[in-house]
C-alpha cells in the first residue's frame, strides 16, 4: 500500500547487496509474516530478520491497521457463512463479498492467509461450502490469491 511504500523509501535496509525487506510480489509473504486473526497484528516468523525488518520498516502494525485487519477478516468470515448456508444466497451478501475481495481493497494479506491456510476442519468446510454456493468467489480472488506452488486451492 502507499503507506508501506512511504516507510520503505525512508528506510530501505540493504545487506551484502541484497534487500532485507520482503517484497510482496517477488517473495511469498506468508513465508515470512503471518497475521493474527484475533488481534489483526503482523507476526514475523521467529528468527527471520527479513520478516522482522519488513514489519518494522513497513510499519505493519501502525495506528488502526491491526483493528482494520481484524474487522476485514470478521466481515469476510460472516459473509462466507451467509453464502455457505446455501441457495438462495442474498444478492447483497454476494455484492458485499465481491467488494471485500476486490484487489484494490486494503488488508487482503490477512484474508489471503485465511483462504490459503484455513485453521481446522470447520474453516475448510466453510470455504468449500461458500465456493459451492457462489462459484464466482474463485474468479474474485484469482487476481491476488496466488497459491504457492504445491498448495491446492480451493482447500
Amino acid at each position: 500500500c502507499r503507506d508501506c511504500q512511504a516507510g520503505k523509501l525512508a528506510d530501505f535496509p540493504i545487506e551484502q547487496g541484497e534487500a532485507v525487506l520482503v517484497h510482496p510480489v517477488n517473495d511469498e509473504p506468508l513465508d515470512y509474516i503471518r497475521w493474527d486473526g484475533v488481534t489483526g497484528r503482523a507476526l514475523p516468523l521467529p528468527s527471520n530478520r527479513r520478516a522482522s525488518e519488513s514489519v518494522r520498516v513497513y510499519d505493519l502494525d501502525r495506528a488502526l491497521l491491526p483493528a482494520e485487519r481484524k474487522s476485514k477478516l470478521h466481515r469476510v468470515r460472516a459473509l462466507l457463512v451467509v453464502c455457505a448456508r446455501g441457495a438462495p444466497v442474498p444478492a447483497d451478501a454476494i455484492d458485499q463479498l465481491r467488494d471485500e475481495f476486490d484487489k484494490e481493497r486494503p488488508c487482503l494479506g490477512v484474508v489471503r492467509e485465511f483462504l490459503l491456510s484455513p485453521r481446522g476442519h470447520q474453516e475448510r468446510v466453510l470455504l468449500r461450502s461458500a465456493i459451492r454456493a457462489v462459484p464466482d468467489i474463485l474468479s474474485w480472488v484469482r487476481p491476488w490469491l496466488r497459491p504457492p506452488p504445491g498448495v491446492a486451492w480451493p482447500v
